[in-house]
């Protein structure tokens, strides 16, 4: 790899902080939490403050985190717009 080719890759592969709280609209507390937590971890760690981190891991976690938090705020809602079912409370006392 040449380095042109190498500064390609680092751009199209690797994001800062910054760039995924921007682009994948992540509060700045949620995304520390998930490094301190070992959820998302640096792919390059430069000194204390600069991180770079894959993208494609940040994308699969953030996708993954995504789906359980549908399926966790679709649990107990009940769609009954189209059932027949009609449930008197009362019986049940």
């Amino acid at each position: 790899m040449n380095e042109n080719e190498i500064k390609e890759w680092i751009q199209s592969n690797l994001l800062t902080k910054n760039e995924i709280l921007e682009r994948y609209e992540v509060k700045s507390a949620s995304f520390d939490n998930y490094v301190t937590r070992g959820k998302i971890k640096p792919f390059i760690k430069k000194g204390p403050r600069i991180n770079l981190y894959l993208k494609h891991e940040v994308e699969n976690f953030l996708e993954n985190t995504s789906s359980k938090q549908n399926n966790k705020n679709s649990i107990g809602n009940i769609d009954d717009s189209n059932s027949d079912l009609k449930i008197n409370l009362r019986s049940f006392v």
